[in-house]
């Protein structure tokens, strides 16, 4: 099977998530300022660690604050450029279980508008997700779940396979958070992508979740775009041309039928079958792996001095 844009022979695998045009930029969907109510630290005082670090692209994240924070006004299609840094809104809103403020937390990204919710009611986490996700859509945002694995929020901060297995619109799960469990998250992610198949993929994300300048750079997303803008971001996320990392630095791509890997010479490369567990791991600078056919899907860890990488599921035909 060959790609019809690029001409690359897909081999056995339907498709190769990261292919695409452009650069790979630095992108921060995980970020809270003095309008979240465990931060003290006003927002240019936060965009301004990222943009010295790098970022292109930096999505707010407020605790149930929805839009940009005052100081950042947004341009016509919603975003605040800012040197060569893209400032967009997002919300981390909690899904009250059994009410409000404890629940686990959904990043909405690219939300401006506020969820409806009665905060002293008893109430139906999965449906609150569903109307959550579906709010989110209707004004053009994606959603993710945030550390998967948190057991704060007297240990309703985690997400339930009951509560979120089948709905639509979960596009992010992230798997790594300095608050969760990273074992536990990958391994959440994993599971729902496997259920959820590639008709209804659900992308391996990850985030500083940061509170103050301190936090920034622990971990982001290496997101391929043309061009910093709104409309190039969200399409990347949408189509999984992205890869969370914590500091290593990788390309992932398939190359005659095989996958292939490029990172650092000193990097453990790490091939997971979506069915198998580990079935391959290598050394690099340059791995390859062709698969048996059995595996569903195929994915990627990357691990060096400077931390982990996780490539995006490849699913096979």
């Amino acid at each position: 099977m060959t790609d019809r844009e690029s001409g690359t022979n897909l081999g056995p695998f339907l498709a190769d998530p990261h292919a695409g045009p452009g650069l790979d930029r630095k992108a921060q969907l995980h970020v809270h300022t003095a309008r979240s109510r465990d931060a003290r630290t006003p927002a240019l005082e936060m965009l301004a660690a990222y943009r010295s670090q790098g970022f292109s692209f930096v999505v707010i994240t407020d605790h149930d604050r929805p839009g940009l924070p005052p100081g950042l006004p947004p341009g016509p299609d919603g975003g605040h450029l800012a040197g060569e840094c893209l400032v967009l809104p997002g919300e981390e809103a909690t899904i009250p279980n059994p009410f409000w403020p404890l629940g686990p937390h959904l990043l909405r990204i690219l939300a401006t508008r506020p969820l409806r919710r009665r905060r002293l009611r008893r109430r139906d986490a999965r449906r609150d997700l569903e109307q959550a996700l579906a709010a989110t859509a209707a004004e053009g945002g994606l959603c993710g779940l945030a550390h998967p694995g948190w057991r704060g929020n007297l240990e309703t901060g985690l997400w339930r396979p009951e509560v979120v297995d089948g709905l639509p619109g979960i596009r992010l799960i992230e798997v790594w958070n300095p608050h969760s469990d990273t074992g536990k998250d990958e391994a959440f992610w994993h599971r729902e992508a496997l259920l959820r198949g590639p008709e209804a993929p659900v992308w391996a994300s990850a985030g500083d979740d940061s509170h103050e300048p301190g936090h920034v750079g622990r971990a982001w997303l290496a997101v391929k775009t043309p061009e910093v803008s709104v409309g190039a971001f969200r399409e990347a996320l949408l189509a999984g041309r992205f890869y969370p990392t914590t500091g290593a630095e990788a390309a992932f791509a398939v190359a005659d039928g095989s996958l292939r890997v490029e990172t650092s010479p000193e990097a453990t490369i790490r091939f997971v079958a979506g069915q198998g567990g580990v079935v391959a791991e290598a050394k690099g600078p340059v791995a390859f792996y062709r698969p048996a056919g059995s595996e569903r899907f195929v994915r990627v860890v990357v691990e060096d001095a400077a931390g982990k990488a996780w490539s995006q599921p490849f699913w096979l035909r």
